[in-house]
C-alpha cells in the first residue's frame, strides 16, 4: 500500500512536470493534461514561546488521521469495489502503445495505436479476442493529407455500423465503414483522448485530460455539454480510454475509465459521471518505475458482452488479459483504498 502511496505521489509531480513543460509531453507522445494537478498541502508549524510545536503538530495529524478514516468510510458507502481474476493471458503482439480497445457488436476485437514512439506510425487493428493474434492492420487514412505527417490515433468507438477514431492533436476524428475502410475526417476542435458512445447512442463521450467527460454530437462532433468526474466532490482528472457497459455486474448501465498514471479503473453513473465503483489492475502486468510519467501505464479497456468478461492491456504491455469481475467482500478492499489515497492527494 505504501509503495503505490508513493508512486501516485510521484505521478501528481510528474503531471505538474508536463504541464508547465509541455514539450516534453508531444516529445514522448503522451496526453498531456490541460492544467495542473496539486501535490499534497503540508501544513507545518512553528514552536511557539513555550516549545508547544510538537503537541500542535500531533493534534493536526490526529485530526488529519480522523478526516481521513471518514472520507474511507464514506467512500465505502458510496463507491462498491470489485476484485479482478484473471479468464486468460494473451501476447500484446508487437507491444504497441494502446490507446483504444474495444469489442465491436459482431464480437472482433479492435485497438488503435498512436504513433509512438514517433515514427512507428498509428495504426487500426483487428485481433482474434482468444488469442491475441492480429487479423487485419489498417493504416489508412492515418496521414495528414496536406502535410504527410502521421496522425495520432487515440479513442475508438463504434456507433451505427461505423468505427469512430479521435486523434490526439490533430484536431480530427476519423470515420470507417463495418469492414474498416477509411470514409473521411471529421474537424474536432478538442484533445483527443478517450471516446465511447453514450449508453442511448445520442452521442458520443470523450475525454480531453481535463476532469471533464464531453458530449459530442455525433455528426458534427461539437460539445454538447462538459461534466466533471467526481468522487465524494473531489473532481477527478486524468480519465483516459473510455468504455460503456450497458449492464455492469447487473447494476445498469455505467461508464468505465483508466485513470492516468494509475492502475485503477473507474466505474461511473453514465449520465452524472459520480464515481459508483472500482477496481484495480495491479496484479497483472509487472510494474515499472516510468508509468508515473505516462509510459507502460494500464490502458484499455474492451467488454465482451457474450461472455461477460473484460479484455484489458496498457501502452506498450507484453500482454493482453482476459478478467472476470466480482464484489470485493474483504474488509478492507485494496481498490477501494488506492482511490482514497488518490482523493487525498488530489
Amino acid at each position: 500500500m505504501r509503495t503505490w502511496y508513493c508512486n501516485a505521489v510521484a505521478g501528481v509531480l510528474a503531471h505538474v512536470m508536463l504541464s508547465l513543460y509541455p514539450n516534453v509531453a508531444v516529445a514522448m507522445g503522451l496526453s498531456q493534461p490541460p492544467g495542473k494537478l496539486s501535490s499534497p498541502i503540508v501544513r507545518r508549524s512553528a514552536p511557539d514561546a513555550h516549545g508547544s510545536r510538537s503537541q500542535l503538530v500531533l493534534t493536526e495529524e490526529t485530526e488529519s488521521n480522523a478526516t481521513s478514516t471518514s472520507t474511507l468510510i464514506a467512500l465505502a458507502k458510496q463507491v462498491t469495489s470489485y476484485s479482478a481474476t484473471k479468464v486468460n493471458v494473451m501476447p500484446h503482439v508487437d507491444r504497441p502503445w494502446t490507446q483504444g480497445l474495444e469489442f465491436a457488436s459482431d464480437g472482433r476485437l479492435l485497438e488503435t495505436s498512436g504513433n509512438f514512439p514517433i515514427g512507428v506510425g498509428s495504426f487500426v487493428r483487428v485481433l482474434d479476442p482468444h488469442t491475441g493474434q492480429p487479423l487485419l492492420k489498417v493504416t489508412e487514412g492515418l496521414k495528414d493529407p496536406i502535410q504527410g505527417t502521421d496522425l495520432f490515433v487515440e479513442g475508438l468507438s463504434e456507433l451505427d455500423s461505423r468505427f469512430f477514431v479521435t486523434t490526439y492533436k490533430d484536431h480530427k476524428v476519423l470515420e470507417y465503414t463495418n469492414e474498416l475502410k477509411f470514409v473521411r475526417s471529421h474537424d474536432f476542435d478538442q484533445m483527443g483522448w478517450g471516446l465511447t458512445r453514450a449508453h442511448d447512442k445520442s452521442s458520443f463521450l470523450a475525454t480531453n485530460g481535463s476532469q471533464h467527460i464531453l458530449a459530442l454530437d455525433p455528426q458534427s462532433f461539437a460539445v454538447l455539454s462538459a461534466k466533471p468526474v467526481t468522487c465524494l466532490g473531489t473532481e477527478i482528472a486524468g480519465l483516459n480510454e473510455l468504455e460503456m457497459v450497458d449492464d455492469f455486474a447487473g447494476t445498469g448501465p455505467a461508464l468505465l475509465g483508466n485513470i492516468l498514471p494509475t492502475r485503477l479503473v473507474l466505474v461511473l453513473n453514465p449520465t452524472s459521471f459520480e464515481c459508483r465503483g472500482i477496481f484495480h489492475l495491479q496484479n497483472l502486468e509487472p510494474e515499472s518505475a516510468e508509468e508515473v510519467l505516462g509510459y507502460h501505464v494500464a490502458n484499455g479497456i474492451a467488454y465482451n458482452r457474450a461472455s461477460k468478461t473484460f479484455v484489458v492491456t496498457g501502452k506498450s504491455w507484453d500482454n493482453m488479459y482476459e478478467l472476470s469481475l466480482e464484489k470485493d467482500t474483504s474488509k478492507q478492499p485494496e481498490a477501494l483504498q488506492m482511490l482514497h489515497s488518490l482523493l487525498e492527494l488530489r
